[in-house]
């Protein structure tokens, strides 16, 4: 699970995790605390929750343990989006990975999300030199109450990092179709 300020970590520490064994990690997690942490999560099977800062969680750190990302709220930068997302995709990731970002209608998320998707348009034209990247086409909506999701799923087994399935069945649509790549 991630979210960004502390107060926000806090009351979901309290308020939905409350005997559910889970590490924290936020900006007071001391960087051995932090590997301790990660190790934990990793290794032990009673622990299958990580709430976890997006600034202080979000860059090098290896959980190929979690088979799901959740964020709560949402980040101003893609990056940073992307790179907790990352901490799910690495080397060693033999599991379909789950991400869900959860956003609220009537709240700074009404604006924020269609930038982010904006951004991610733009980076993946940049990165990718392709169309670029589409946080809401490549995802699922689901509704509930006045809270809504988009997930995308990914696959990813080793070191090639995760591919989208709407990728693949892409690919094999145009495989199928008789074109594809030369």
């Amino acid at each position: 699970i991630f979210a960004h300020p502390r107060n926000v970590l806090d009351g979901i520490e309290k308020g939905c995790l409350d005997g559910v064994r889970h590490i924290r990690i936020d900006g007071r997690t001391a960087p051995r605390e932090r590997q301790a942490q990660v190790e934990r999560f990793q290794t032990d099977a009673g622990i299958r929750v990580a709430l976890l800062s997006l600034t202080a969680a979000g860059l090098a750190l290896t959980l190929t343990a979690a088979n799901r990302a959740l964020f709560v709220e949402l980040f101003w930068t893609p990056a940073s989006l992307l790179q907790a997302e990352d901490r799910c995709h690495r080397i060693g990731q033999t599991s379909e990975v789950e991400i869900e970002y959860l956003l609220a209608e009537g709240t700074l998320d009404d604006a924020l999300w269609p930038s982010i998707r904006r951004k991610m348009r733009v980076l993946g034209e940049l990165v990718e030199g392709a169309e670029g990247l589409d946080m809401e086409e490549s995802s699922d909506k689901k509704e509930s109450g006045k809270i809504e999701g988009g997930s995308e799923r990914w696959e990813g087994s080793g070191d090639e990092g995760g591919e989208r399935e709407e990728e693949k069945e892409e690919e094999k649509e145009e495989e199928e179709e008789g074109g594809g790549q030369f």
